[in-house]
């Protein structure tokens, strides 16, 4: 194929496929990228941008595929250098011409990353240097004849080619210029026209096909007329829904469809799903599935055409009015659900509509400020749970500036989320400052509720800078207000937020004390979840008080309430802390099993924070059982994923936990440089140690210190503040302590289910558990990568996991390794 062979050559290594519209481009991406799958390493990492309309927000896109973290003290284009420079990765980015000005930006990635390779759609030429392109041309002859009939078939399976009407068949094609989206539309309406009868509605609609007015674009001169053909052969309803769900950016659900079906009285939302029907029929609608839901696309150029007609019907601003109330009250309802067992579930959903509301804010922003207000601060705790950190701020700044002028409680309701999000960035000036302005709002309006989550903001803050006694008086004022509205749920939380601040302080047992009234509040409530919650947080107090046993009994009970209502993600978090408390009680083999059963739940429900909790403290029982070269690979790990989701406060823990992993190691300049890392961050930041942890920091930097020059020391700790924070994670990832002994491995080839491993595979699936790449293990066993890879991808097969981390966490629960 033209395609691979010039992907494949050595003197470029961007290769964009053109064309108009419709003619196939992504199809034949889609075909090369998994025909060159193999040759490439690192694998494939597929971008659509085919909703994207700010250049700006392109290579966010490649970050958040290819796992890069949204981290506002790191510039981004640094950070995906960092990532990639060293990675044999395709990276297949479709529909860039909308955003070709990102084009540049691409093609320095490339430069600095050797072995990165791109594979463009585009409308257009990008004109960037090192760009091969190559014109997809439209199918001639069999090949159009074939997939028209193939799409024929799938409305009249009698539909064939005979003596009678091949010739006109063939005719058709050739009037579609062979264009597969042409040949798709026109092959659905055999449904109801002989091909004779299509023919000769082709003559007469679409007599400009080929040729069309010399102004305008390719894609147009082609395809706008066979859209405007279809629509024209629409019932005045279906033509109403087509330009209505035009409206929708990366599709929609039933759900959605109904609700923008009837702008007024002139359609029934009962007959939308009928109607919908038709649309499908005629192409002009695609159906897919969706983490189990079924959802309606358009094609991008479909979707243009639709908004054309929405625009000329003058429907377009009521249908984006509705369409931007529509997701204001979905997020408003989700905003219920994402505390609960229900979160993972509801989080899949708002992220499956996150083109909606990127489209709704925009319009919005625009038309009305109050609601990109509402819009903006619904969604902080989507955006949050699901890394779009730096989005989500750059939309509520937008909405804040664009409603200066907006009524009180929505402008305090979206200051109150940027500070949220702001904190969680752990840019804690920021979220004082956001704060501050809400609580003066709140304070005006005399909202006693608004008020006191402010504060709660307020003191979360301040505790994450340090200042604990500050935090703890402003804890004490929320939970005054909640008493004072009576609020048993709100005052249980805060009771459990003083708590763990008086943890951090040193002073558990009012810590404890506290945790205890607000389970016996939970009790009261009677809600089964929020129960296990008390408990929880009783069981953590508990734990730090130096009582493992009652942790455990603690843990153990919230956890059979969390399995008790389905709720996956609250368990693997309570699997995750009776790892730390197995620990803490010296079991170690426990604490691994019970971490290795958390892993596979947080990455099955695409939990990043939760999966780096459980590597961590999966590494923490390994290093524990003296294998520290695999507790280093773990800890890296869950340090790459920290700062995947942007969670700087936690990367400067886990950099001191390799810090004194290398130092423990001999390797103690690297240790050195490591805490130096760490302590700049936490300067940056404004998070100092909590007291109740300074001891062991101390003793394990006096240790470093002793163990080096003073020279030395000194020279290796400046170097580590001076390191950027990408350089300084990569540094601490590369921590790779030598063993003096070689970890246990089953006596004899275990069985998974019929299979049994060979030892080969045993050994592949221990390098895989120290976190190793294919390459390293390549290099550690004398194989090609290409046998190394194929050996990992039989070995998951074997194990019955989709990814290494689950293979490692089922390795470990086993007892494999």
């Amino acid at each position: 194929m033209v395609a691979r062979e010039l992907l494949g050559r050595g003197d470029s290594r961007w290769l964009t496929l053109t064309g108009p519209g419709g003619v196939g481009k992504t199809r034949l991406a889609v075909e090369v990228a998994s025909g060159v799958a193999g040759d490439v390493s690192d694998g494939v990492c597929f971008v659509s941008l085919a909703s994207v309309r700010d250049p700006d927000l392109v290579l966010p896109a490649v970050a958040r595929a290819v796992g890069v973290p949204d981290d506002s003290e790191c510039p981004l284009v640094e950070s995906l250098v960092t990532h990639l420079r060293d990675r044999h990765l395709l990276l297949v980015l479709d529909n860039l011409e909308q955003v070709a000005d990102a084009a540049p930006a691409i093609a320095a990635l490339l430069a600095a990353c050797p072995q990165l390779h791109a594979l463009v759609t585009s409308r257009s030429v990008l004109r960037v240097r090192g760009e091969q392109v190559l014109a997809v041309p439209p199918l001639v002859g069999s090949e159009a004849v074939a997939l028209f009939l193939q799409r024929a078939r799938m409305t009249n399976p009698d539909i064939g080619v005979t003596e009678a009407n091949a010739a006109t068949i063939t005719e058709v094609c050739r009037r579609l210029d062979g264009l597969p989206l042409a040949l798709e539309i026109a092959a659905a309406r055999l449904r109801v026209l002989s091909p004779e009868a299509l023919l000769a509605r082709l003559s007469h609609r679409l007599t400009v096909l080929t040729g069309g007015a010399r102004d305008l674009p390719d894609r147009q001169r082609t395809l706008r007329d066979t859209l405007a053909w279809s629509h024209e052969l629409l019932g005045p309803a279906e033509q109403r829904l087509f330009r209505r769900l035009a409206v929708f950016a990366g599709g929609c659900d039933p759900e959605a469809v109904e609700a923008i079906a009837a702008l007024g009285s002139d359609v029934e939302t009962d007959l939308a799903l009928d109607t919908l029907a038709e649309l499908l029929d005629s192409s002009l609608l695609q159906r897919a599935m969706v983490a189990g839901v079924v959802r309606f696309t358009m094609l991008e150029t479909v979707r243009e055409y639709g908004l054309e007609q929405l625009v000329a019907s003058g429907e377009a601003e009521p249908a984006r009015r509705r369409h931007a109330a529509y997701f204001l009250g979905l997020v408003q309802e989700a905003q219920l659900h994402l505390r609960g067992p229900e979160a993972p579930s509801w989080l899949d959903r708002l992220e499956a509509d996150h083109d909606n509301f990127r489209a709704a804010l925009e319009w919005s922003l625009a038309e009305d400020p109050e609601m990109a207000l509402g819009l903006a601060a619904a969604l902080w705790r989507f955006w949050w749970m699901r890394g779009h950190l730096r989005e989500g701020r750059a939309w509520l700044e937008r909405a804040l500036q664009a409603g200066e002028g907006v009524a009180a409680p929505a402008r305090a309701a979206a200051l109150t989320a940027a500070g949220e999000l702001a904190e969680r960035h752990t840019d804690y000036a920021a979220a004082s400052a956001w704060y501050e302005a809400a609580l003066a709002l709140w304070r005006d309006l005399g909202d006693t509720r608004g008020t006191a989550t402010t504060l709660d903001g307020l003191a979360e803050t301040a505790m994450r800078q340090g200042d604990y006694d500050r935090a703890a008086e402003l804890q004490e004022q929320v939970i005054a207000s909640w008493r004072e509205l009576n609020d048993k749920p709100k005052l249980a939380s805060s009771l459990a937020s003083l708590g763990a601040t008086l943890i951090d302080q040193g002073h558990v047992e009012r810590a404890q004390e506290l945790c205890a009234e607000s389970l016996a509040l939970w009790r009261e409530v009677g809600d089964p979840h929020s129960i296990s919650i008390g408990l929880q947080d009783l069981g953590y107090a508990t734990l730090v008080g130096g009582d493992p046993e009652r942790a455990t009994a603690l843990y153990e009970e919230s956890l059979k309430i969390r399995r008790a209502v389905g709720d996956r993600q609250g368990s693997a978090h309570l699997l995750a802390n009776l790892a730390e408390a197995a620990r803490r009680q010296g079991d170690v083999v426990r604490a691994k099993e019970r971490a290795g059963e958390a892993l596979p739940i947080f990455r099955d429900l695409g939990d990043r924070r939760g999966e780096a909790y459980a590597l961590n403290e999966l590494g923490r029982a390994i290093q524990a059982q003296g294998n520290t070269p695999c507790a280093a690979s773990l800890l890296a790990q869950s340090l790459a994923l920290f700062q995947q989701v942007g969670d700087r406060w936690a990367i400067a823990h886990c950099l001191e936990s390799l810090a004194g992993i290398a130092s423990a190691a001999g390797q103690a300049a690297q240790g050195a440089a490591l805490f130096g890392a760490a302590a700049a961050l936490r300067e940056a930041i404004g998070a100092p140690l909590p007291p109740a942890e300074q001891a062991d920091h101390d003793r394990q930097v006096a240790e470093v210190r002793a163990a080096l020059a003073v020279d030395t020391f000194a020279a290796e700790w400046r170097r580590g503040t001076a390191l950027p924070l990408a350089e300084a994670i990569a540094e601490a990832c590369a921590v790779r302590p030598t063993s003096t002994t070689t970890p246990p491995v089953a006596e004899r080839p275990p069985l998974v289910g019929d299979h049994q491993l060979t030892p080969r595979e045993l050994e592949v699936l221990r390098l895989v558990a120290e976190g190793r790449s294919d390459r390293d293990i390549a290099e550690a066993l004398h194989i090609s990568p290409r046998t190394a890879t194929t050996h990992v991808k039989n070995l998951l097969r074997k194990l019955g996991v989709r990814s290494r981390t689950a293979a490692a966490a089922y390795a470990f629960r086993e007892r494999f390794i």
